[in-house]
This record gives structure tokens, C-alpha cells and sequence, in this order.
């Protein structure tokens, strides 16, 4: 049986971090979606990421993300997706030394400007 990887609270600040500072880099992106998870804050008991738009599980055989986004209009969704997917996975998997199950990205609005 696998050794079960630990996200303990100091790799999944990093974690955080680093998807804080880099994502809204993405030509494209226009922020996470902090709006949504602060509404969802009042039915969650749960310290879940401080409601970044990030959600993170940890399982036995490696860890699951979940973002929220806000792109602008014209955007190229599957592209965004594919390039934050490869820079989270890098990143972690790199300095962090977890394994990703998935990466999930849900698009929660577009922004025209």
C-alpha cells in the first residue's frame, strides 16, 4: 500500500500563494472568484481556504484542486484552462513534491471591458 502523501497547513498555504500570485498573471484571467466563496462562507463551518476561490483535497494518492475564475470576454476557455492546469501542476509537483489527481476549473463569469 502507497504512503499517504500529507498536505499539511503549511504546503497548502504555498499552495495558495502561489495560485493567488500567479494565476491572475495568465493573459486572459481576470481574477479568481474570491465573490462566490465569501457568499458560500455563511453555510460552510469549515476553514476552507479562506474562501480564495481555491479548494484543495487531500487523498491517499495525491491531492485535488478545484478553482473558480473570472475571465475576460473573448477569452480562449480551453486554453486558460490548460495553461493554469500546467502551471499549478508544475509548481506543486516540483516544490512541493505532491502528486495531482486533477486539476478542476469551473468558469464562473466573464468580465466585458
Amino acid at each position: 500500500m502507497p504512503k499517504a502523501q500529507i498536505l499539511n497547513k503549511y504546503r497548502e498555504e504555498k499552495i495558495i500563494k502561489f495560485i493567488l500570485k500567479e494565476i491572475p498573471k495568465i493573459n486572459g484571467i481576470y481574477s479568481l472568484n474570491i465573490k462566490r466563496n465569501i457568499i458560500l462562507k455563511r453555510f460552510v463551518t469549515e476553514d476552507s481556504t479562506k474562501f480564495t476561490g481555491i479548494k484543495i483535497t487531500n487523498f491517499d494518492q495525491g491531492i485535488q484542486i478545484e478553482l473558480h475564475i473570472l475571465i475576460y470576454y473573448g477569452s480562449n476557455i480551453p486554453q486558460l484552462c490548460y495553461e493554469i492546469q500546467q502551471r499549478v501542476k508544475e509548481f506543486i509537483e516540483s516544490e512541493i513534491g505532491l502528486k495531482i489527481l486533477s486539476i478542476d476549473i469551473t468558469v464562473d463569469g466573464v468580465i466585458y471591458e
